[in-house]
C-alpha cells in the first residue's frame, strides 16, 4: 500500500518541490510610468509562496533552495526511478504469482517490451507539474497556454508513436484525452488574446468547450459499458431469477436463466 500511496501522491510532491524555485518578476525599475519609483524590482523575481520573499537570496538562498533541491532529487526522480529500478530488477519474473501480486499496478497495462513504462509516464506527469508551476512566472497569459500546448503536444507525441499500452483502446482514449484538453486550453486563448470576445461569441466559445468534453465523457463511459455491459446483465438476470424463484417456491417451479459459457456456446442454468 505504502509503494501505491508513493504513485498517488507523485504530482503532489513534485507540485511542492519545484514551487521552491519558482519566481515571479513584478518591476522591472526600467519600464512604465514612473519607473524611478518601482520598488519590486529585485532581478530575481519574488517567490510564489511568498511573494515578500526575494528569490535567490536572503533566507530563500540560505534556507529554501537546499530544501528544494534535495525535495527535487527525492520526490521527484526518486519515484521514476525507483520504479524503473525495481522492474528491471525483476524483469525476468514479472509473469510470477508474487512479483504479480506486488507490482503489477506498475506494468500489467504495458506490452512486456514497455514493462518500465510507468516510469516515463511519471516523468511525463513531472514535466506537465513543471509546466503548470513555472508557467506563473510568465506575465502573459497567453505565453502560458502556449507553453502548456507545447507540453501536451509533446507528451501525446511519445505516447501515440510508442504505443506501449497492450490494449489499444487505451492509447486511443489517452490520445483522445490529450486532444480534447488540447483542444479546450487552445480555445480558452479567444477569452484572452486582444480584446477578448463579445458576449454572445464568449458564451458560443464556452458551449463549444462543454460540448467536447461532455462528448469526451460519453465515449469514456460508452467504452467501459461496452467492456462491462456482458457481466452486467449476466449479474442482473441471475438476480431477476433468485427473485423469482423465491416468489414461486411453493409452486415447485424453477428459473432458467441462458448464459454463454467459457466456451462460446449457450448453456441454460436453473435455480
Amino acid at each position: 500500500m505504502a509503494v501505491i500511496a508513493v504513485f498517488i501522491l507523485y504530482p503532489g510532491w513534485a507540485q511542492a518541490a519545484l514551487s521552491v524555485f519558482a519566481c515571479y518578476e513584478i518591476d522591472d525599475g526600467q519600464t512604465g510610468l514612473y519607473p524611478q519609483n518601482q520598488k519590486a524590482a529585485w532581478r530575481n523575481g519574488y517567490w510564489v509562496r511568498d511573494m515578500a520573499q526575494q528569490c535567490y537570496t536572503g533566507v530563500h538562498l540560505r534556507l529554501y533552495v537546499p530544501i528544494g533541491i534535495a525535495s527535487v532529487l527525492v520526490l521527484c526522480f526518486g519515484p521514476p526511478l525507483a520504479s524503473f529500478l525495481i522492474l528491471w530488477k525483476h524483469r525476468a519474473e514479472l509473469g510470477s504469482e508474487r512479483v504479480r501480486q506486488r507490482y503489477s499496478f506498475l506494468f500489467a497495462r504495458y506490452k512486456p517490451s514497455f514493462f518500465w513504462w510507468e516510469s516515463v509516464l511519471m516523468v511525463e506527469e513531472l514535466m506537465l507539474v513543471a509546466v503548470e508551476v513555472f508557467g506563473r512566472g510568465l506575465k502573459s497569459v497567453t505565453h502560458q497556454i502556449l507553453v502548456m500546448l507545447a507540453a501536451f503536444v509533446v507528451v501525446s507525441a511519445i505516447n501515440i508513436t510508442s504505443k506501449p499500452n497492450r490494449l489499444w483502446v487505451i492509447t486511443m482514449l489517452e490520445f483522445m484525452s490529450m486532444t480534447v484538453l488540447s483542444l479546450t486550453v487552445s480555445l480558452s486563448l479567444f477569452f484572452v488574446v486582444d480584446q477578448g470576445l463579445s458576449g454572445a461569441d464568449e458564451r458560443s466559445v464556452g458551449a463549444l468547450i462543454l460540448v467536447i468534453n461532455v462528448a469526451l465523457l460519453v465515449i469514456f463511459l460508452g467504452v467501459l459499458l461496452r467492456g462491462t455491459w456482458g457481466k452486467l446483465r449476466s449479474t442482473a438476470s441471475r438476480a431477476n431469477c433468485i427473485a423469482i424463484a423465491a416468489l414461486t417456491r411453493r409452486s415447485g417451479k424453477k428459473c432458467a436463466r441462458k448464459d454463454h459459457g467459457a466456451d462460446g456456446k449457450e448453456k441454460w442454468y436453473r435455480y
